[in-house]
């Protein structure tokens, strides 16, 4: 018989026959890879005492590391099983992550808004200094990126080295979060403690269509390393980037603006060996120089 899965002394507090039915049927579904419809729904929130048995009969052990992994796994039946069962949506593993970092981390944007709608703080950072919205713009999750918006989390949250998620969309030249990030209101001229403005990490790692975009959003092409002294063209000119060179040359960048050593965009091209962008910054100072006569 079907309830033989449970002995006399297996459930001790007072649960019914019915109750008993129920579980063994919810264990059979689980086993067969069917959710049952309650545990799809949106709206779903079980009694908690439920949901923890049905936590137990999934493997899971109600316990504060397994809630963050298996949202980082991306099961939302669990997800909500553990907030059903009375867990807070802002616990924390041993390492210092949440649920809604680790299902950020992995692009599970219905796992994010779950954990939002149940009261996740998206300003909390895990053991690195790193926002949940961080950890999206990694990912490259639009979608979880958008979730997190709705919540109006601090856009210009900086990590311990200066970065922002606007950085980090930089980073991984995805220019729809670049566009997402700077429409909610990220400051595009925020500066971090090693590179630069997200415009000198575009240029840094050579994202010649995200610098356009960030120089049509406001970028100050003339702002300096906090370090030696550098400016975006001086990256540019060193490195060889022609069409980068170009570009900022045209967006309102001085070659004339010198390093913390004194040296200009033309010497950081001519010590670089760079002789295309050395003839492109010639040619723009001596039209300077016509054009200012």
């Amino acid at each position: 018989m079907i309830l033989s899965v449970f002995p006399d002394n297996t459930l001790d507090d007072g649960s019914t026959t019915a109750t008993k039915l129920l579980i063994v049927t919810l264990l059979l579904l689980l086993t067969l890879g069917v959710a049952p419809a309650c545990l799809r729904r949106e709206s779903f929130a079980p009694d908690p005492d439920v949901a923890r048995r049905e936590l137990i009969l999934r493997g899971n052990l109600f316990k504060e590391p397994i809630f963050v992994e298996r949202a980082g796994e991306g099961d939302l039946v669990a997800v909500r099983l553990f907030l059903a069962a009375g867990m807070g949506p802002n616990i924390r593993n041993e390492r210092g992550d949440t649920p809604l970092m680790a299902a950020a981390r992995n692009g599970y944007a219905k796992i994010v808004k779950t954990l939002l709608d149940a009261g996740a703080d998206p300003g909390e950072r895990d053991g690195a200094g790193q926002t949940a919205l961080m950890r999206a713009v990694r990912a490259g999750s639009i979608d979880t990126v958008r979730v997190l918006l709705t919540k109006q989390p601090d856009l210009n949250a900086q990590s311990p080295d200066g970065s922002t998620a606007l950085m980090y969309a930089v980073w991984r030249n995805d220019a729809a979060i670049v566009w997402t990030l700077l429409d909610g209101g990220a400051d595009v001229n925020t500066s971090d403690r090693d590179v630069g403005t997200a415009l000198t990490w575009a240029v840094f790692y050579n994202r010649a269509p995200v610098a356009q975009t960030l120089l049509e959003r406001g970028a100050d092409p003339n702002v300096r390393n906090v370090g030696y002294g550098g400016t975006p063209l001086m990256l540019a000119a060193a490195n060889g980037y022609t069409e980068l060179v170009r570009m900022l040359l045209v967006g309102g960048a001085d070659p004339n603006v010198k390093d913390n050593q004194g040296r200009d965009a033309l010497r950081w091209a001519r010590d670089n060996k760079r002789t295309e962008e050395a003839r492109l910054l010639i040619e723009w100072k001596t039209k300077q120089i016509v054009s200012n006569q």
